[in-house]
């Protein structure tokens, strides 16, 4: 059985807005002003990286993630499949946003020869994701990193 898993819409509005914000910010006064050419460089790198922030928040809205018995499929263009055998390593990561790591996300990173996926915590069904993943990386001889051990039995996930 496929289990479909996609990010929800208010987890990708509040990225949008976050791009738009700093596309406005950064972008705007190049267009609006007389700048001096030191602070026109800086403003437009930072424009460069909110586009790119902009570009991967757009894309997200259409992410589709599949589980299923042969692997993980990742359906945002140009589209990536893991298959269970194949499976090289796992990666979950935690990153704070405040000093006493109460809020935060995580990423989770598959990889397998000549493919990556990577999927954010916000996806729903992000547990179940962590689940499938953990029981089938079991069965093959991957080794754990300490600390993607630990984010999984943060999470009430063991891993054999």
């Amino acid at each position: 059985m496929t289990r479909r898993h996609v990010y929800p819409l208010r987890s990708l509005i509040a990225d949008d807005l976050r791009a738009l914000a700093g596309l406005l910010l950064t972008a705007g006064p190049l267009f609006l002003a007389a700048l001096a050419p030191v602070v026109a460089y800086v403003l437009s790198g930072l424009s460069v990286l909110f586009l790119v922030f902009a570009i991967k928040a757009l894309l997200r809205h259409t992410t589709a993630i599949e589980i299923g018995e042969g692997g993980v499929e990742d359906r945002t263009w140009p589209g990536r499949t893991i298959r269970w055998e194949d499976l090289a390593k796992v990666q979950l990561r935690y990153f704070s946003t405040r000093r006493d790591r109460e809020a935060g996300w995580m990423t989770l990173r598959l990889a397998a020869p000549g493919a990556r996926i990577t999927i954010e915590s916000t996806i729903e069904g992000f547990e179940d994701i962590l689940r499938s993943v953990a029981r089938e990386s079991t069965r093959q001889t991957i080794e754990f990193s300490a600390s993607t051990r630990a984010n999984f039995e943060q999470l009430g996930i063991r891993l054999s």
